[in-house]
């Protein structure tokens, strides 16, 4: 169940949101994006109490995704904009590793002509796991360059370099890696169509303790009248 609500005012954009989840298998996608497995950037120790594997068939798990922003208009070329998230992750079953994520981002967009645009974001989250005495968070600075080829066409690229802290190091070590963002969206009179990829860090998916994830996403939407729009992802 995903629950909205947004308010434009003047120069100001406020929106909140709530999305709420219990399925019957380990999270690999969400309604937002939210990750499954991944690589671990962590060693087991202590071994999470989880009977996962790659392939779960008697996993259930619920899921709460909270999110709230704000953006705001500085001048004719330049945004601002700020969010912050929160992520449940719970195993009733008591099969996986239960998981509490908060983050916070900030952006600036300059709108350079047009067509063209740079952004400069900086993103923090903090992971935890409520059995385990561990945390770790992560700091990220990307650069972004936006661009419409044609009225309907555009891309957005960012990229830069997230690090990653604990102390905790026998379980997640201190490292510095590469976060990747890449957007391609096609709008058409009725419908929009596009293509994403991310990598970056997450707080493991309920089956270790942190993992670095690359994800490949495609979507279409259609409206229909003025009150129905349906979507595929």
């Amino acid at each position: 169940m995903y629950l909205s609500q947004g308010i434009n005012w003047r120069k100001w954009k406020f929106a909140v949101g709530d999305d709420a989840s219990y399925l019957p298998q380990a999270p690999t996608t969400g309604f937002l994006g939210i990750p499954g497995i991944g690589e671990p950037i962590g060693v087991t120790n202590p071994a999470p109490g989880s009977s996962q594997s790659i392939l779960t068939l008697n996993t259930h798990a619920v899921e709460n995704f909270a999110t709230g922003s704000l953006e705001h208009n500085l001048n004719a070329a330049t945004t601002f904009g700020a969010s912050g998230s929160s992520i449940l992750l719970r195993y009733p079953n008591g099969d996986g590793l239960n998981t509490n994520t908060v983050s916070a981002t900030g952006t600036v967009v300059r709108l350079l002509n047009g067509r063209n645009s740079v952004s400069g974001t900086y993103l923090y989250s903090n992971f935890s796991y409520p059995s385990y005495n561990v945390t770790f968070e992560t700091n990220t600075g990307l650069f972004g360059y936006q661009h419409k080829w044609t009225r309907n066409l555009s891309t957005d690229f960012s990229a830069g370099p997230e690090w990653i802290s604990s102390a905790y190091s026998s379980v997640v070590p201190t490292s510095t890696n590469v976060k990747v963002t890449a957007n391609l969206t096609y709008l058409m009179r009725f419908s929009s169509m596009g293509l994403n990829y991310t990598r970056g860090t997450n707080g493991g998916g309920g089956y270790v303790f942190g993992g670095e994830v690359d994800t490949f996403a495609g979507n279409y939407s259609r409206q229909f009248g003025t009150s129905l729009t349906m979507g595929l992802t």
